[in-house]
């Protein structure tokens, strides 16, 4: 099916969370002539929103909502995808799933295609007829690529750590930690139904019982999906996951000893290779900075004090930005392979 077909159906479902939000924005700006049909659990529909420059009615999900669909995003919450998972994969359409309902799947696979050209190909990644595509958050993208981008100077050890925004825990996270800042400055009562916790003015390596969520479940998932992306063609980077009081954008501050000592120059240029912008040396990356931007941001390439093939990364993304471009770029490739 040619690219410019004005017939390409695609459905976005969870197209009010703000990963559906964000990924029908990028469909807007890369995919323009697709047919955007907007999707959502039952209590937001009929919200009033936009969709390639156009005004749009979200539209309640069901099973019929996937008939006549080439392709069919999943951005909504895993626990809400599921339910329509087995409809969607019953319709015949081309499935790319951000919420990961569907990344333990054995038919399903996980799709990085800006570092496909960096790696050896791993056939049992790349058979021909998949038709479903798991598009993994920002954290595995950036842990993946920064491994790749290192992979020369054959690195004995990477480690990461992430600082994760409220915006992960979607609209009400971001609206909890809101009410806990205002509460707290006024001395006063504050809910913590979201993340079961104090967030506000805090930093933590887990959330409160009262949570839905577990943060270490975020970072089992994580490594779980770095290496199996990797595989033995690249190294493994450990990598950790804590909340912080932040409304969006990642942070990522990495270590990673070399055999070889290669200089700051030589670095900056293969991270640039591998997909990562890189910031004046007067500039930073923060994550304030960073917002609307395309790449994952690197501010920092510090050799440590007393390792000298040791090296400092300190860095910011877009998280809901990056993980969108990657969901829309594995479209582009299915859209090229059916023309």
């Amino acid at each position: 099916m040619p690219t410019n077909d004005p017939s390409l159906r695609i459905v976005v479902v969870g197209a009010t969370t703000l990963r559906g939000k964000e990924l029908v924005q990028a469909l807007g700006e890369r995919i323009p002539q697709a047919k955007l049909h907007l999707e959502d659990v039952e209590d937001f529909a009929g919200t009033l929103t936009e969709a390639a420059g156009e005004p749009a009615v979200v539209q309640t999900v069901d099973a019929d909502s996937f008939a006549n669909a080439q392709l069919i995003f999943f951005a909504g919450e895993a626990e809400s995808m599921a339910k329509f998972a087995e409809a969607a994969l019953s319709a015949g359409a081309t499935i790319i799933d951000m919420s990961g309902v569907l990344s333990s799947r054995p038919d399903v696979r996980l799709w990085i295609p800006s570092l496909d050209s960096r790696l050896p190909t791993d056939s049992a990644k790349s058979e021909a007829g998949v038709q479903s595509f798991f598009s993994p958050p920002a954290p595995v993208i950036i842990s993946c690529a920064l491994s790749i981008a290192l992979k020369r100077w054959s690195p004995d050890f990477i480690s990461i750590v992430f600082l994760q925004p409220a915006s992960e825990r979607g609209q009400q996270g971001i609206e909890e930690m809101e009410h806990q800042t205002v509460k707290l400055l006024s001395f006063q009562p504050y809910g913590q139904d979201v993340f079961g916790m104090q967030v506000a003015f805090n930093l933590s390596d887990r959330y409160g019982e009262a949570s839905k969520t577990s943060l270490k479940d975020v970072r089992t998932a994580l490594a779980r999906d770095v290496a199996h992306y990797l595989s033995g063609r690249a190294l493994t980077p450990a990598v950790e996951v804590l909340q912080a009081p932040t409304f969006h954008s990642h942070g990522f501050s990495a270590f990673a000893s070399l055999k070889d000592s290669p200089g700051v120059d030589e670095i900056q240029h293969a991270l640039v290779e591998a997909g990562f912008s890189v910031s004046d040396k007067n500039e930073g990356a923060t994550n304030v900075g960073v917002a609307g931007e395309d790449r994952p941001l690197v501010g920092r390439i510090e050799r440590d004090t007393n390792h000298e093939r040791g090296y400092w990364f300190w860095g910011t993304a877009d998280g809901l930005r990056v993980g969108a471009l990657n969901a829309v770029a594995i479209a582009e490739h299915v859209l090229k392979g059916w023309e």
